[in-house]
């Protein structure tokens, strides 16, 4: 992962010393790790059958200690060490069942009334966004190239962003997601735990 802002470990196991996942391998202690490039490294915190989630910690790189809650039909994403303890019975019946009733994809389609409404209220917001930024000493336009290719931020433009979320009330679902999206940027995930 060269040039990657991710930390990784060279030296991971091969893939042969884990069994790939399974909702029988979602129990708390399991340790196991993500079917990423880097195989980041994971341990099971707990598992939800009423809500369909599970939750993992992180065990190394740059986001140890931090947790994720991931849909139960994810858990193919993950491999677990062998030899962990597993569900069965009514615990897994249970798991099986909330798969069965949680992984359902829904389209919601827009009419012509409702997307011009939503077109007029992000024009709206983005002009406002645009007035308090700026009034407050934010440029009106800028390249971000270089704060892109040099992996580096810019210490004033996250403050007039937190100064602008913060005056909407937007601060901590900001902080959630992006917490969230820099850890685990390819996956959907709860930020609040509901």
């Amino acid at each position: 992962m060269a040039g990657s802002v991710y930390q990784s470990d060279p030296d991971a196991a091969p893939d042969s010393e884990f069994v790939p996942g399974g909702l029988r391998h979602l129990v708390a202690g399991n340790r196991g790790r993500l079917l990423d490039a880097r195989r980041t490294p994971v341990h099971v915190v707990g598992v939800w059958a009423e809500t369909g989630f599970f939750e993992v910690e992180i065990d190394a790189f740059e986001d140890a200690g931090a947790r994720w809650r991931v849909p139960l039909e994810s858990v193919s994403s993950y491999q677990f060490a062998a030899g962990g303890a597993t569900a069965g019975g009514t615990d897994l019946a249970a798991l099986r069942e909330a798969v069965a009733r949680c992984d359902v994809q829904i389209t919601v389609t827009a009419g012509p009334a409702a997307r011009e409404h939503g077109k007029r209220r992000l024009a709206g917001e983005c002009s406002q966004a645009h007035a308090w930024l700026t009034g407050h000493g934010a440029p009106a336009g800028f390249d971000p190239e270089p704060f892109i290719s040099t992996c580096s931020g810019w210490p004033q433009a996250q403050d007039w962003l937190g100064s602008y979320l913060a005056s909407r009330g937007l601060a901590a679902i900001e902080g959630q997601i992006t917490s969230g999206y820099v850890s685990n940027p390819g996956r959907a995930i709860s930020c609040s735990g509901t």
